[in-house]
């Protein structure tokens, strides 16, 4: 299995929302080793590592270029040994290059873009600013 890292580009979206959308029951925190990956022939993953104030709001994701469409992945706890890490997971993604925002955000450009190689988990951390990303 190949990892992939990469940095973002453009703004940090904040709190603030656009016109609301429905949101979807939340599912709590995540083991070690509770998420399943279909990585393999044809299929990768990506993995955007966020900050806590992040948890619990939605990642949307969209191919680069193309429309958003509101395919999203919440942004949950990951307790790992000693530590609790926060995360959105897209499991199985076709290879090709990907953007993200947080969902609802009032801002057209992507916080991050990250490239899915076949095979392979795309990581990332979630750009923050300056002021702290918010």
């Amino acid at each position: 299995m190949k990892a992939t890292t990469a940095g973002g580009t453009g703004p940090t979206p904040t709190r603030s929302r656009c016109p609301s959308h429905p949101h979807e029951a939340t599912a709590g925190p995540s083991d070690a080793g509770c998420v399943v990956l279909d990585i393999g022939l044809g299929a990768g993953a990506a993995v955007v590592m966020t900050p806590d104030w992040l948890s619990g709001m939605e990642i949307e994701i969209r191919r680069a270029g193309e429309a958003w469409r509101g395919t999203h992945m919440a942004v949950r706890p990951r307790h790992g040994t000693g530590d609790t890490r926060y995360a959105a997971i897209f499991g199985s993604l076709p290879q090709g290059s990907y953007e993200f925002r947080v969902r609802g955000a009032c801002v057209a450009t992507p916080a991050l873009t990250l490239l899915v190689e076949e095979g392979g988990v795309a990581l990332a951390d979630w750009p923050v600013t300056e002021s702290g990303g918010r």
